[in-house]
């Protein structure tokens, strides 16, 4: 399916790039911040936000420039670090 439908830069794919951006900014600035400041209380619990940030970037990314194969990966990435954690 090709087309202005099926492609995530109009309409609710516009929505979904700008949410994932979001979440992207945030895991990663939150994690930074807590990494410089309190990095000897929970270091694996503010590694693993730092690597959920990065996977978001990655999502966004790979959505707002049409790749689908790497999207999905990164959101499996995800959705299976949401399932162990």
């Amino acid at each position: 399916m090709t087309g202005p439908a099926s492609s995530t830069r109009s309409g609710l794919g516009r929505i979904l790039v700008f949410v994932y951006g979001v979440f992207a900014l945030a895991a990663i600035a939150r994690a930074l911040v807590q990494l410089a400041t309190q990095a000897s209380k929970a270091p694996v619990a503010y590694s693993l936000s730092l690597f959920s940030g990065i996977v978001y970037i990655m999502a966004t990314w790979a959505l707002s420039t049409d790749r689908r194969r790497v999207a999905l990966v990164t959101i499996c990435v995800e959705l299976t670090g949401v399932l162990v954690i």
